[in-house]
């Protein structure tokens, strides 16, 4: 009968090549870096750093907003609460909505 699982009841079964060591989690390694240490596509390109940049106003808005309803989350909102979140949601919505102007722009612009 194989061993079981002390959390689940299944079954386990031993690595035969792990047998005997000392130290079970030796075999445990990243080759992440050996894999893409070289990769052309590891560092973002000027036109995604463009990207993150004209969205960045969107994502402060979202954060802002983010801090906004944290602060009420275990408390009745005050007045001054109630107001400040009124506040994040129109930057938060006035933001997105700049950005899909641009979007929208450059869309058109392109396409004349």
């Amino acid at each position: 009968m194989s061993p079981r699982c002390s959390n689940t009841g299944g079954s386990v079964r031993a690595v035969a090549h792990l047998q005997g060591r000392s130290r079970p989690m030796d075999h445990i390694v990243t080759v992440q870096d050996a894999v893409t240490a070289f990769a052309d596509w590891l560092e973002p390109t000027a036109a995604e750093l463009d990207a993150v940049e004209a969205e960045m106003p969107a994502l402060l808005a979202d954060v802002d907003l983010l801090d906004a309803q944290i602060l009420v989350l275990d408390r009745t909102p005050s007045e001054l609460d109630a107001a400040r979140l009124r506040r994040a949601r129109r930057r938060v919505l006035r933001e997105r909505a700049a950005l899909a102007n641009a979007a929208f722009e450059r869309q058109a612009g392109g396409a004349a």
